[in-house]
């Protein structure tokens, strides 16, 4: 591929953290074929990208070297490769040095000499495509974070006993293959942390028992539907579980309540009002950001008491005064992305709200409104706006931490 000056690749890669729209096509196409920088092309971009919450996608890189990888190794954020399918142990021993989350989903071999360079990497370390043999197997229990293998369909022995060795979070993604005995042999690790996306049944109350045995994270968020006996083993886990549950019974909800530690239970839309209020009870943190409707006051001021790094319910397409007030308390940012509409009355709870408040699902805010929302003294998203009148313009731009759409 011909070169193209680097004044040419600095106005391409700005497309990385601005608007799209505001560059012409053809610096679109040019960044989407690039499957190789220079370092100093390199340098120049990673310098944009000095946030640890920011996400560099090289989406068309196919080559590269050890030079171009310690460059981009010095991005403080996520470093994501989409297409690179190989790797040398050299450049696998300067990506190893990147302090954020590190996405190699597209590699598709792996020597043991590169998997022992990449386990140095101290952060999420991904790798959804690698043919996995014991050879490159062993030297990846040396990564102490979370490691996610995703060509792992079966677990035979051989690979269960390497996997045991594992001391950070384990993230299997695509296993569906699981029995008690496999359960035994992977959290003989010593931390315990396991992610299984896939299992979709646990039928029996030994394989909940060694489940159960993990003291970090368990994530079971495909697990749909369990036995009530199967779940009265579960809870009886000692960390964080994380279970993907459709509805809550009455009597799983009393079920639930006994166990001891932080509780996720995200893939709930509705509860009934007695199971609701049978949650508020939960000793621990309760999370539950799939609700697409939160009609009790105790489970929103329960949500809200987790003090979380974040109050995400962005499935809540309406919400009531009375539980507004509830969830602004917890004073974190708080996510309702597909809030449809805005009452003078909700809009001043809102506003009342002392931190990060998203409602980039609203379409169109009254005059009366607005004027409320303006008092929210911290960031307000309301990036979805599409139909303002002049007058909430001028309102909104009284408020310069307000987020409004990008104009076109």
């Amino acid at each position: 591929m011909t070169r193209k000056p680097l004044r040419i690749w600095l106005i391409v890669f700005t497309i990385l953290i601005g608007s799209a729209s505001d560059l012409p096509a053809q610096l679109m196409r040019d960044l989407r074929i690039c499957t190789a920088l220079k370092p100093e092309e390199a340098r120049v971009l990673v310098a944009r990208y000095q946030s640890p919450k920011s996400v560099l996608t090289l989406g068309a890189m196919e080559e590269l070297g050890p030079e171009v990888a310690r460059e981009l190794a010095a991005c403080k954020g996520d470093l994501e490769f989409s297409v690179l399918k190989s790797l040398t142990p050299e450049t696998a021993a300067e990506l190893a040095s990147h302090p954020g989350m590190l996405r190699l989903d597209a590699l598709n071999t792996l020597s043991p000499e590169t998997a022992a360079a990449l386990a140095k990497h101290s952060a999420p370390l991904s790798l959804m495509g690698v043919h996995l043999d014991n050879n490159n197997l062993k030297p990846l229990m040396d990564h102490s974070g979370m490691l996610i293998l995703g060509e792992l369909f079966a677990m035979p022995e051989d690979k269960a006993q390497i996997l045991s060795q594992h001391a950070g979070l384990l993230v299997l993604p695509k296993l569906t293959s699981f029995d008690s005995d496999l359960a035994e042999r992977i959290l003989a690790a010593s931390s315990g942390k396991l992610r299984l996306e896939a299992v979709t049944a646990i039928n029996t109350t030994e394989l909940a028992t060694k489940l159960a045995e993990s003291p970090g994270l368990l994530s079971l968020r495909h697990l749909f539907e369990v036995p009530d006996h199967c779940l009265e083993v579960l809870v009886t886990q000692k960390g964080t579980l994380d279970i993907g549950l459709k509805s809550i019974s009455q009597t799983q909800a009393e079920i639930l309540i006994r166990h001891p530690g932080p509780l996720w239970l995200n893939s709930v839309p509705v509860l009934s009002e007695s199971s609701a209020q049978i949650l508020t009870s939960h000793p621990d943190k309760l999370v539950m950001s799939g609700l697409t409707s939160l009609e009790d006051p105790m489970l929103a001021e329960k949500l809200a008491a987790n003090k979380p790094s974040y109050l995400s319910l962005n499935n809540l397409t309406s919400l009531r005064p009375d539980i507004a007030r509830r969830l602004v308390a917890a004073n974190c940012p708080l996510l309702l992305k597909k809030l449809a509409s805005l009452t003078p009355e909700l809009a001043t709870e809102l506003a009342d709200h002392q931190a990060t408040l998203d409602l980039s699902g609203i379409r169109s805010l009254t005059p009366e409104v607005a004027r409320i929302l303006v008092q929210h003294n911290k960031r307000l998203v309301l990036t979805g706006l599409t139909s303002v009148s002049p007058e909430v313009q001028e309102i909104l731009a009284s408020n310069k931490a307000i987020q409004l759409p990008t104009k076109k």
